[in-house]
């Protein structure tokens, strides 16, 4: 498991107010030239919670689920999650998968990025996160059957804000069907040495490893 701890600054936005508007949460979903969009709402709900099943260009979602603020965290805690995200394809390719959330006013925090789940050999996924659109977490290429991966990143100054979580799924294509399974998530730390991050990655790691046994 990987293990990096950066800082880093958002500088003061005067450009927003007390009375500004912020987008709902958003789920977009890219390969190839087929790009579709998800916002919290179109259910009847603002409850932060997204669900999508569907197929996007050579990939087929069983099921994707993004969940943030009132679900998971608030405005002075973020915490965005990828949960119970089950994507295959026959013919392979690159899949991105972006959540997106803002109107965080947290600062100053510790954040971490934790991944964990399964694909196949020769395939690979990229966790990677962003505060305000600027690259704050990179997991790096993880490969199969299995992985797991914890960055470390604190924010500094500066309010309200944005995060996004962006995962990029790499199959290799060929006559086999591919499978991806996998969990993400950007939350606040605790002062625990990061104990809980190795506790979130396993236990995302065996939730994957569980969902690739029931698909075989």
């Amino acid at each position: 498991m990987s293990r990096k701890i950066l800082a880093f600054g958002i500088p003061v936005l005067l450009a927003f107010s007390a009375g500004s508007t912020f987008a709902v949460p958003t789920l977009t979903l890219e390969s190839g030239s087929s790009t579709v969009t998800r916002t919290d709402g179109l259910d009847g709900a603002l409850d932060g919670k997204i669900q999508f099943f569907g197929t996007v260009g050579n990939f087929t979602f069983n099921k994707v689920t993004a969940i943030t603020d009132p679900i998971f965290g608030a405005p002075a805690s973020p915490d965005l999650n990828l949960i119970s995200l089950d994507v295959s394809s026959g013919l392979g390719g690159q899949l991105t998968v972006t959540f997106t959330d803002d109107g965080f006013t947290g600062s100053p925090l510790n954040l971490m990025a934790t991944i964990g789940g399964t694909t196949g050999v020769g395939d690979s996924v990229q966790l990677l996160t962003y505060v305000n659109g600027t690259l704050l977490t990179d997991s790096g290429i993880l490969g199969g059957p299995a992985f797991d991966n914890a960055e470390f990143a604190s924010l500094i100054n500066g309010s309200p804000y944005s995060l996004t979580l962006k995962a990029v799924i790499t199959h290799s294509g060929g006559i086999e069907a591919h499978a991806t399974s996998f969990g993400a998530r950007l939350q606040t730390t605790v002062p625990d040495g990061g104990s809980t991050a190795v506790i979130l990655g396993l236990g995302l790691l065996g939730l994957g490893t569980l969902r690739r046994s029931r698909n075989s």
